[in-house]
C-alpha cells in the first residue's frame, strides 16, 4: 500500500472520475496510474536513461525540464522548513536541464555543420562576404626606439616605488 497526500483539488477530479468509471476510489487512482505510465510523458521519462542515440538525447532534454516543472511545483508546495531545499532543487534541476539542452543544440550544430563541410562547395562564390563589422581592424604596433622604452621603463618604476611607498 502507498500512502499519498494529494490537494482537495485532485480529490475532487478523483471523485469525479470514480463516477465516470463506476468504480471505488482505489481502482480510479490505480486506473489514472497506469493511464499516467503508459502516457508520452512517462515513456520519455524511461527512455531518457540511456542517451545513446540523439532522440534519447533529446528525451533526456525533455525529461530534465519534467524534472525541473516538478521541482518548481514542489517550491510552492514547500512549507517554512523545506522551502530552501526545494528551491535548491529546483535550481539544480534547471541548471541541468540547461546543460543538456546546450549540449544537445551543441552536438546537433555540430553534426549539420560537419554534414554541409562535407558536401561539395562550388568553386567561385558570386557573393562577396562582408568584412566582420563586430571585431576591431588588426593593427600592427609600431616600433619603439631606445629612448622611448626608457621613458616607460622609468615611468612603471616610478609608479612601483609610489605603489610600495604609501
Amino acid at each position: 500500500m502507498i500512502g499519498v497526500r494529494v490537494p482537495e483539488r485532485l480529490v475532487k477530479q478523483i471523485g469525479k472520475l470514480m463516477a465516470a468509471l463506476g468504480c471505488d476510489r482505489s481502482a480510479a487512482i490505480r486506473w489514472l496510474l497506469e493511464a499516467g505510465l503508459d502516457s508520452g510523458m512517462a515513456l520519455t521519462l524511461l527512455r531518457a536513461s540511456k542517451g545513446k542515440r540523439q532522440s534519447d538525447q533529446i528525451c533526456q532534454v525533455i525529461a530534465a525540464g519534467l524534472k525541473h516543472r516538478i521541482a518548481v511545483s514542489a517550491v510552492k508546495r514547500a512549507g517554512p522548513r523545506t522551502s530552501l531545499d526545494a528551491t535548491l532543487r529546483a535550481h539544480r534541476a534547471a541548471v541541468e536541464a540547461a546543460e543538456l539542452r546546450s549540449s544537445v543544440a551543441d552536438r546537433i550544430a555540430l553534426r549539420q555543420a560537419s554534414k554541409s563541410s562535407a558536401a561539395a562547395r562550388p568553386a567561385t562564390l558570386s557573393v562577396s562576404t562582408p568584412p566582420n563589422i563586430l571585431q576591431p581592424p588588426t593593427r600592427k604596433p609600431r616600433e619603439l626606439t631606445a629612448a622611448e622604452v626608457k621613458v616607460a621603463v622609468d615611468r612603471a618604476l616610478a609608479r612601483a616605488a609610489k605603489g610600495t611607498s604609501s
